[in-house]
C-alpha cells in the first residue's frame, strides 16, 4: 500500500451520502457530486484524481470502504496534529496538555 497517498486531508462526497443505500454503491460518484453547496465549492480534477488513486490503491470497493477509509485517515491526521503540538508545547513551555 502507497501511504503516501494518505497525510492530506481526503475529499468526501457530503450532499451524495443521502441514505444508507448510498453507502452500498461501487462506482465513485462523478465529480460533480464533490460539490459543497453551502460553499458553492467544487472539486479540483486533481483532488479527484487523487481520490480515484486513493480507491483504486486501497481497494475500496463500495462508499462505504471509501467513507471508513476517509474517517480512518481523518482521526489519524487529527491525532498526529494533536501529539505535534503536545510534543512542542512539552519542549517550549515544558507544557504536557494530555496530563490536563
Amino acid at each position: 500500500m502507497n501511504l503516501k497517498l494518505l497525510p492530506r486531508k481526503g475529499v468526501l462526497p457530503y450532499e451524495h451520502l443521502t441514505h444508507l443505500d448510498v453507502l452500498s454503491e461501487t462506482d465513485l460518484p462523478p465529480c460533480y457530486a464533490f460539490a459543497k453547496l453551502l460553499s458553492g465549492s467544487e472539486i479540483s480534477k486533481a483532488d479527484y484524481a487523487n481520490e480515484q488513486n486513493v480507491c483504486t490503491t486501497f481497494r475500496c470497493r463500495t462508499m462505504r470502504d471509501s467513507l471508513v477509509l476517509y474517517q480512518m485517515t481523518d482521526v489519524c491526521l487529527l491525532a498526529d496534529v494533536f501529539q505535534t503540538f503536545r510534543a512542542n508545547s512539552k519542549e517550549a513551555y515544558d507544557w504536557d496538555q494530555g496530563t490536563l
